[in-house]
This record gives C-alpha cells, sequence and structure tokens, in this order.
C-alpha cells in the first residue's frame, strides 16, 4: 500500500512540474564566451549564437548563465547612447552551489565522523548717403534718436551705421537655432552609419561659426571706436545703446557657441560607442568584460534609461527607467551539483537485542531482525551529468536523514527532469547498528538494564537495506 502510494505521488509530481516547468538557464560553452542582449524594454532578449541565434530567450525567464571559461563577454544591441543609458552593475560572491555542498560535507562529517554539532514693425530710417536699413527695433529706434541729434549724412554716423548693420546680418539666433537642430538630430540617431553624414554636416557649420565668429569680434571693435562721436553729456544715453545692444549680441554668440561646444560632446559621445560585432544582422558594442573564479558567482544587474533635453540648456535629463533585470553568471561544469530536499520510501533490516527467558527460567541475551519499512524525509546532495537535454540528466546521490540520533546514509543513482526539478532516485542504505560490547546472544543476565548499558552502536559497512527517493525544489 505504501509502495502504491509513493509511486503514485512520483507521477503527479512529473505531470506537475511538466505543466508549469520553464527555462531558467542557458549555457555559455563556445570558444568566444559571448552573450548578446537585444534591448527592448521588457522583451528584452538574450542569445548566444552571432549567425544562426537558435536559442533566443526573454532575458526575464533566465536567471542563469554558466560560461565555459572564466570570463565573459556582455554585448548589447546598440542604441544612441545620448537617448538611452545602459548600465551594467555587477558584484562577486562565492557560487552558491559550492557553498551548499560544502555544508552539506561538514553536515556529513558531523553525522558521522563527530556526532555534535525638467516684432513689432516700424518704419525704417534712412541716412542721406548710406541708405541703410535695419531690421532690429533697437538700431530702428537708435537711428531715429541719431538723426534728430546729429547730421545723419556725416561720414562717421555712416560708418557706425554700416558696422552695426554688420553684425545684425550674422544672423546669431539663426546660426544657433542651425546648431539645435543638429544637436536634435544627434539625439535623434538611430543608426551609427548615420553618424559620419551628420559629422561632416556639424563641421560645414562650425567653420562658418567661426568664420562669422571673427567678423563679429572685428565689427564690434570698430562699434565700439566708432561710438566715440557721442562726447556731449546728453548724447551718452545714445552710447549707451550701442554698449547695451553689443553686450547682447554677445551673450547670444556665447550661448551659440556653447551649443556648438556641445553638439560635438554629443558627436564624440556617439562615435565612441562604435559597435564592435555584428549578430543577427544587428550591431552590438560591447558593454562589459567580466572575470571570474571557479567558485565565483556573478551577480549582474541590466537597467537601461531613456533621457530627455533640458528645454533650457539642451544638457540631457534622465526621463524614465524602461528596464531592469538580474542574472547570474558562474563557471559551466559538467557535474552540476545540488543540494535538496525530498522523501525515500527504505527498507532496512535492523538488529535488536533484549532479554528472554531459557527453560530454566532465567534471563538470557536475546536478538531480532526487525524488518522497518518507512517514508522519510531526507537531504540529498545530487551530482547531476549535464548532457545538455532540458528533459533528462543522470545523476549520483548521497542521502542523509539528520533528524535521527542515528540517521540513515543513502548512496544511490538516478535521474532528473532538469525543466521540472524534479528526480527519482534509488539505492542501498547503510546505518548504524546494534551490537553487544562484552555480552553474546544466550549469556544469562540479571536484568534488562544489563543489556541496555551492553549495547553500543556502530556504523556499518554493509547496507541495511534500499531505497527508492523522490527529490524537489532543486
Amino acid at each position: 500500500m505504501k509502495m502504491k502510494l509513493v509511486f503514485t505521488v512520483v507521477f503527479c509530481l512529473l505531470a506537475f512540474n511538466a505543466i508549469f516547468s520553464q527555462n531558467s538557464e542557458i549555457r555559455i560553452i563556445d570558444n568566444e564566451q559571448n552573450l548578446f542582449i537585444s534591448l527592448n524594454g521588457e522583451d528584452t532578449s538574450v542569445f548566444v549564437d552571432t549567425e544562426v541565434p537558435s536559442d533566443i530567450s526573454l532575458l526575464k525567464k533566465v536567471y542563469k548563465f554558466p560560461a565555459k571559461k572564466n570570463h565573459l563577454n556582455v554585448y548589447v544591441e546598440w542604441l544612441n547612447p545620448l537617448k538611452y543609458n545602459i548600465i551594467l552593475k555587477d558584484s562577486t560572491y562565492k557560487n552558491q552551489d559550492d557553498l551548499a555542498v560544502r555544508k552539506y560535507i561538514e553536515q556529513l562529517r558531523e553525522l558521522y565522523g563527530k556526532p555534535d554539532a525638467p516684432g513689432i514693425s516700424s518704419p525704417t530710417k534712412e541716412t542721406a548717403d548710406c541708405n541703410i536699413a535695419f531690421q532690429s527695433i533697437f538700431l530702428l529706434e537708435f537711428i531715429a534718436d541719431l538723426g534728430k541729434k546729429i547730421n545723419p549724412g556725416s561720414s562717421e554716423i555712416c560708418a557706425l551705421a554700416k558696422e552695426l548693420q554688420k553684425i545684425e546680418a550674422l544672423e546669431i539666433k539663426g546660426k544657433t537655432r542651425a546648431i539645435e537642430k543638429l544637436i536634435e538630430e544627434a539625439f535623434n540617431l538611430s543608426k551609427y552609419s548615420s553618424l559620419e553624414d551628420l559629422e561632416e554636416r556639424s563641421t560645414t557649420i562650425k567653420n562658418g561659426f567661426d568664420k562669422a565668429n571673427a567678423e563679429f569680434m572685428i565689427f564690434t571693435q570698430k562699434v565700439k571706436e566708432g561710438a566715440e562721436i557721442f562726447t556731449t553729456s546728453s548724447d551718452q544715453y545714445l552710447k549707451k545703446l550701442v554698449i547695451k545692444f553689443l553686450d547682447e549680441q554677445k551673450t547670444d554668440w556665447e550661448k551659440a557657441e556653447k551649443r556648438l561646444d556641445l553638439l560635438f560632446n554629443y558627436l564624440k559621445t556617439v562615435r565612441d560607442l562604435k559597435p564592435t560585432v555584428k549578430a543577427n544582422n544587428t550591431d552590438y558594442f560591447l558593454l562589459s568584460h567580466l572575470n571570474f573564479k571557479d567558485d565565483d558567482e556573478v551577480m549582474a544587474r541590466l537597467t537601461q534609461k531613456k533621457n530627455k533635453f533640458n528645454e533650457e540648456d539642451y544638457s540631457l535629463v534622465e526621463d524614465a527607467t524602461l528596464f531592469e533585470e538580474k542574472f547570474i553568471i558562474n563557471k559551466y561544469d559538467f557535474i552540476k551539483p545540488k543540494v535538496a530536499t525530498g522523501v525515500f520510501y527504505g527498507s532496512t533490516n535492523l538488529n535488536s537485542f533484549g532479554v528472554a527467558t531459557n527453560d530454566n527460567g532465567d534471563f538470557i541475551v536475546s536478538e531480532e531482525v526487525i524488518q522497518r519499512n518507512q517514508v522519510v524525509t531526507a537531504l540529498f546532495l545530487n551530482l547531476n551529468l549535464d548532457l545538455n537535454s532540458r528533459f533528462l540528466a543522470p545523476l549520483i546521490q548521497i542521502g542523509i536523514d539528520p533528524t535521527k540520533d542515528n540517521p540513515f546514509l543513502l548512496l544511490g543513482g538516478g535521474f532528473s527532469i532538469p525543466t521540472g526539478n524534479f528526480a527519482i532516485s534509488g539505492g542501498p542504505i547503510w546505518t548504524w547498528d546494534a551490537k553487544l560490547k562484552s555480552l553474546s546472544v544466550g549469556d544469562e543476565v540479571e536484568s534488562t538494564s544489563q543489556v541496555e548499558d551492553d549495547v553500543e552502536f556502530n556504523f556499518d559497512v554493509e547496507p541495511k537495506g534500499f531505497y527508492i527517493g523522490l527529490l524537489y525544489n532543486f
């Protein structure tokens, strides 16, 4: 009846795990040791084959990447670094499987070796000889006031007006907007191959700006010199108007220069993130090269954040976190140790000593072999042999029942279903068996306590029975 119950539980667990299991590990055993990540929010995917990535999986469904060597190259699909921040933070600690095995062995030693333990338009004014028209409100008002105070046909006024008109004709605001459009274009760049054309057009803009800026400095100096015609105290406000105009122009030119520097810094940022490999017909760049020891595990946290422009100065500010996921990288081993809990059904034959009476009515030492059939919870160390199959892996097994004073030791084998975290095993059972120190079976004794005091438990090297085990939660 108990055996029927055990097998019923086996088949129920097999069915349950077949329905609800999922892939949680991708091995990286090629010589290149590359992991490719394609970022797409919650649908971010991973694969290891550069030519035909048949093993594409969603990153959120894969938690571990065992690597053949002690290093791993993490490549990420190329995305504009101005628009997206891709961050990989990693921390190294001791492999949890290694720690579990060591702790298991320590427990074995304790049990079996040592028991304890974010304009107004205006009419133009023309001088008699210069015939110059202005666009800005300031110059229109200035030349109107100037004509009232000084002979507008004088050569000094004509020269000053010409220099002011030259500064206006440089159209610094238009140049600034042209630079800002290139910054926006750099921010929205979707392919690295489009960068060269953008760099060429930006260089053309810069060359034109540098030439115009040199002209602005010359024109500004001539205007300052021309403004010296205002010598009377009543004309000083006109001079102040000229100086104010020049200051405003200087501020606009400095703003444009900052925008230009920002543009080329952004272009360099994009240029520096050069794709280094093509996989699945897509450009990828090396995000990180990870190194680790045999008994290490690397916990990696991948984060993708989106940026936006600060509307005031075109700097980049963080907008939102699009994706964040953790995964583990460790050393691949053909033998995969796992410590797991489970139950086993065991049948054992154990010695028991007591007291009986002989024909004369005297107490004598008696011996009885007791057969015990029981279902017991156990802690197993499973050494799984990796056949690169999600459905079958042979295993070698050590099991203990640490709840008893004289625990069972199980040594057997079986098979596991990796995709379902389930295994069936079987093998012989060893345990402590009762033996007499000085008495022998048949010896006369005075009381049962005399027999009890003479009984000792020694670990028996001969198997005392056999077991069938069910493993889960590993």
